[in-house]
This record gives C-alpha cells, sequence and structure tokens, in this order.
C-alpha cells in the first residue's frame, strides 16, 4: 500500500445510480461465469432459448430484423456489464448507423432515462426534417411480460432489453425478458416472436473489426465564464456519501441505510430553521462543532442535508471554479481557487445553498475551513512510496489531492496534531468522534497559516490514542464557509 492509498471511489447506491454512458469494448468479450441459452456472439445457437409458437406479426419483424445486428451487438455488451442504452437509425439510402453517447468528462454523465430521452428527442428531429427513414433505441427496462417498458434506471428493476422503435410515424415496442442470477443471465429471445423469427434475427453475425457506432455524441458539462470571471460547470456526479460515512462511521452507515433519513427529518424540524430567504430555508441541528445543515426550496420539492464542522479563523480565498451540482437542483457546489495567494484549495462549500449569489459576484472571500476525515493514521518518518524509501523532515506536513476523490475537495495528508477534544454526534452520543485541529502547512511567520478542525469518528481511526504534536495521516473532504 503507497503513502495515500485509504479511500477509493465507491460505486453509488441503486437510488443514485448513474448509467455510466462510455464506449463499449470488443463485442466477443464475456462475463466469467454465464449460464445462458445463447452465447453473446455472433455464434448464437437459438434450439433452447424459447418455446415453439406462431409466428408474430410480419411486419414488426421484418423491421426488427433489418436492426439484427444491433440487438446482438447490444446483448454482447449486456454480457460485459456495459447497461448504457444505444440507437441505431436509417438513412434515405437505406444504410443503417449505430449512435451512442460516450463520456466526455468524468464529472457528468447521463442516467440511463436521460440518455433514451435525448436519443429518442434527436432522432425523431431527424425523422420530422426528413433526413432519416426510422430508428430504433435499445435500453435496459423493467418490462415483465405487462407491457410496462419504462426505463430500468437502476440494476434491481432491469427485467428485460428493451427494443423502442419507430415505424410509419408510430412508436413501438419489443422486448427480450431475461433473469440475473449473480453473474449468469438467462433470455428466452423477443417475446411475442416466434422460434423462427427469433433465431433468424439472434443468430445474425457481427462482421469481426466493424465499429458499429459511427455516430458518437460526446457527452461533455456545461462550462461557461460568469461577469465575475469566475468559470461555472455543471455536474451530476457528486455524492455525499463518503462525507456521511466520516461522520456516521462507514460501518454504521453500511448497516443502517435508514439512518441519515431519520437524521434529515428531524433537521427540517421547524424549531430548527437557522435561516431563509424566498427562495431557500436553512435548518440546522448541531453535535457540539458537529452541525447537520439541511436546506430546502421554498416549495419543499427540492432539498439536501450536509454535514459541517465549525471553524473560527478565516483564510482569504480567490476562488475561480465552482462545479455546481445539477443533479441536486443547484443546492450543492465544489469550488476551486487559491487561499493566501500561496496554496490551492477545493471545498464542498457547505453554505452554498443560502450564499450562491454572494459565491458567484465576489471571487474574492475570507472562508472558514474545516474538514471531515475519512481515515486517520499514525505517520512515520520513514515511509516508501512507489517503491521508494523516504526520510521526511521530523516536521514535515503537506497535503495532496486524492487519486480518486479529487473533484470533490478530499485531499491525501501529513499533518500535526495541535489539539484535539471529545465530540460525539447523534443522540446519547452513539457515533463516537473528536474534532483535531492538524497543522497542514508549516509557516515560520503566521502559526496558522494553514491549520484547521477536523472531524474524525473513532471508529475511522487506525490506532487507539490521540496525542498533541504526534504526526498524522490520512483522507479528508475540506469543507468551507463565508465569514460573514
Amino acid at each position: 500500500m503507497g503513502l495515500f492509498d485509504f479511500l477509493r471511489r465507491k460505486n453509488q447506491s441503486k437510488e443514485t445510480e448513474k448509467i455510466a454512458i462510455t464506449e463499449v469494448p470488443p463485442h466477443a468479450a464475456a462475463l466469467k461465469t454465464q449460464v445462458i441459452d445463447a452465447p453473446p456472439d455472433p455464434e448464437i445457437n437459438t434450439n433452447h432459448y424459447i418455446d415453439d409458437r406462431a409466428d408474430g406479426a410480419e411486419e414488426s419483424f421484418n423491421f426488427i430484423f433489418k436492426y439484427a445486428e444491433y440487438v446482438v451487438r447490444f446483448l454482447g455488451m449486456m454480457f460485459q456489464g456495459v447497461t448504457a442504452p444505444i440507437a441505431a437509425y436509417e438513412k434515405l439510402d437505406g444504410e443503417l448507423v449505430g449512435y451512442l453517447f460516450i463520456v466526455g468528462d468524468d464529472n457528468y454523465s447521463l442516467t440511463a432515462v436521460q440518455g433514451v430521452e435525448r436519443m429518442e428527442a434527436e432522432l425523431n428531429k431527424r425523422v420530422d426534417a426528413g433526413q432519416i427513414k426510422s430508428w430504433v433505441i435499445l435500453y435496459h427496462s423493467e418490462f415483465k411480460k405487462d407491457d410496462n417498458h419504462h426505463v430500468a434506471d437502476n440494476s434491481a428493476d432491469m427485467h428485460a432489453i428493451t427494443v423502442k422503435y419507430k415505424l410509419n410515424n408510430t412508436i413501438e415496442y419489443l422486448a427480450i425478458p431475461y433473469t440475473m442470477k449473480g453473474d449468469e443471465v438467462i433470455f428466452k429471445g423477443f417475446h411475442g416472436f416466434s422460434k423462427r423469427q427469433n433465431d433468424a434475427i439472434l443468430s445474425t453475425k457481427l462482421e469481426d473489426g466493424k465499429d458499429y457506432f459511427q455516430e458518437k455524441i460526446e457527452i461533455r458539462a456545461e462550462t461557461y465564464e460568469n461577469e465575475a470571471g469566475l468559470q461555472i460547470k455543471k455536474t451530476n456526479s457528486g455524492s455525499l456519501s463518503n462525507m456521511w460515512g466520516g461522520i456516521l462511521g462507514f460501518k454504521k452507515q453500511a448497516v443502517s441505510k435508514s439512518l441519515l433519513a431519520q437524521y434529515m427529518a428531524a433537521t427540517f424540524m421547524n424549531d430548527h430553521l437557522k435561516n431563509s430567504t424566498p427562495e431557500i430555508s436553512v435548518y440546522e441541528m448541531s453535535y457540539g462543532d458537529v452541525i447537520f445543515r439541511g436546506a430546502k426550496t421554498a416549495d419543499g420539492s427540492n432539498r439536501t442535508i450536509v454535514p459541517h464542522v465549525r471553524a473560527t479563523k478565516s483564510i482569504d480565498v480567490v476562488n475561480e471554479q465552482i462545479n455546481e451540482w445539477e443533479h441536486t437542483k443547484d443546492l450543492e457546489a465544489v469550488i476551486s481557487g487559491g487561499g493566501r495567494d500561496t496554496f490551492g484549495v477545493t471545498y464542498f462549500a457547505t453554505d452554498y445553498a443560502i450564499n450562491k449569489d454572494i459565491y458567484h459576484n465576489q471571487p474574492k472571500l475570507d472562508i472558514l475551513f474545516s474538514a471531515i476525515l475519512f481515515v486517520l493514521a499514525e505517520s512515520e518518518t520513514d515511509i516508501q512510496n512507489e517503491g521508494q524509501d523516504i526520510t521526511l523532515s521530523e516536521g514535515f506536513t503537506g497535503y495532496i489531492p486524492h487519486k480518486q476523490l479529487a473533484e470533490f475537495g478530499c485531499f491525501e495528508f501529513i499533518g500535526i496534531v495541535e489539539n484535539f477534544y471529545r465530540n460525539d454526534v447523534l443522540e446519547r452520543g452513539s457515533a463516537e468522534g473528536y474534532v483535531v485541529k492538524i497543522k497542514l502547512i508549516n509557516n515560520d511567520d503566521i502559526e496558522d497559516f494553514f491549520t484547521i478542525p477536523m472531524f474524525i469518528n473513532i471508529e475511522n481511526m487506525r490506532f487507539t490514542e490521540l496525542r498533541k504534536g504526534m504526526k498524522v495521516s490520512g483522507v479528508f473532504q475540506l469543507l468551507g464557509e463565508i465569514e460573514l
């Protein structure tokens, strides 16, 4: 393990799961374990996957058969674990063109629902303009032989591959139901088609080396410079999961999924109202110097709750970029800039919902910084990093962006404990912790050049006893709010 190899980006929960829209690998790849009635390559054996029945509607069959290569291609993607929707369309001369969204920005993606909606809107425009004759969109759906072709936006709701298509100016649907058991996938061909018809479609061979997605649309976040000279960038990949794991303890968070929902409800009680504008109301529930801060829109349609650690000493900062979280209706943001004209900072703005206008119009601000520690370990003077032995000076301190979580304001560090005090959270102090004042940068002229309070849940500590002056290392989420 390297010096800072403490934390890795986690998959989002099913409730907020994003379907990654990315380039697809070669069709021949497969899962390690599959029990399926038809293999995911061009050599599909159709003898066992469907009961014999009368042929389905010939017009629908003929239309889908025209797009058979894309059906087989999508099945191959499924067995590779790629669940992004794909599309194809027919040009006026009869040529078929694959249509795919690919990620152009790690901070911005689309849900499957958004992907299907965007594809359909664009392809319908082309049909209406007389540029193409027909189209198909393939996606994973909630279909269970019940005519429910809603897009499945998380894995628990995926029950079929649906082919949505436009034929004779009418939207139609066909589906291939399947069941999944771990890495095993069992499917039985198109519902409503006969064995003969399914044989014809699913035995279609793909051409080796052919790029089936001739039109790739790169999905990028909206970015612009505002009148104050700040770069404003939309993102929809942010998550507070790690922050709450730092506050509640990652083990407690994992075993009690309803815990945060309970405290969110408690935070939004009327007697916790702290501040309000015609647009936003802010609520706070405090446990010592750890604060649960809730914000909701005036109509109550959007809300969020974020953890905050109280700080008392501000640092002058010049902000440069605001990554605004589109998926939380712009109630949250991560901001990047420079502190004291010396060091870089990227921080989650815990007061963004209420102070958005200030952040957008005043790049120079006094910011109160604090942090949530995800892990805290005692640091050794002699370390090994990337295969090299390194001896650090006794007073060495420093921090660097985390390898996987830098865009959220997460850092890896070596620091010195200046002070600490007990600060338990939750009812009856059921989540034990400390607020630890940690020096991150040494400066001979300014004692607290960059020394900030950080909360650590005892569960996330890798040692048992804190001491003043001890050297520590770990990972933290930097938090900031405007000193008003």
